[in-house]
């Protein structure tokens, strides 16, 4: 299974601190959103990676670097033109051959949610 965690999104409602850092990459619990969704995907047994990224772009990249941090393959892509969550995953076609799981970057997941999510969708 890969996942696609889109993360392009510009964090209107949290400025003007997401002005300058992407909302994924905001911190609770004293790591940022997204770190903690890549450990939750590796613990659940998904290490091939796709972000799809917009707002912030480059400092996105940088934060994630290749997802070896993670213990990931990861890929990002840069959403140039913001039209919506379904035209994010058009970005992702040619990466999707097979089950694949979409998360939002700026949701926070407790550690067993991605498993029971994958475990879900598996029966």
């Amino acid at each position: 299974m890969k996942a696609i965690i889109m993360a392009a999104g510009k964090g209107k409602r949290l400025r003007p601190i997401t002005e300058w850092v992407p909302k994924p990459l905001l911190p609770i619990g004293g790591q940022p959103i997204i770190g903690t969704l890549l450990a939750n995907l590796r613990t659940a047994g998904i290490t091939d990676v796709l972000v799809i990224a917009g707002h912030l772009a480059d400092k996105m990249r940088r934060f994630l670097g290749d997802g070896s941090a993670y213990g990931v393959r990861l890929t990002c892509r840069e959403q140039k033109e913001r039209l919506g969550t379904a035209h994010a995953v058009m970005q992702a076609l040619d990466f999707i051959n097979g089950e694949t799981m979409v998360l939002a970057g700026d949701t926070a997941f407790g550690p067993n949610h991605v498993g029971g999510l994958v475990e879900f969708h598996r029966r």
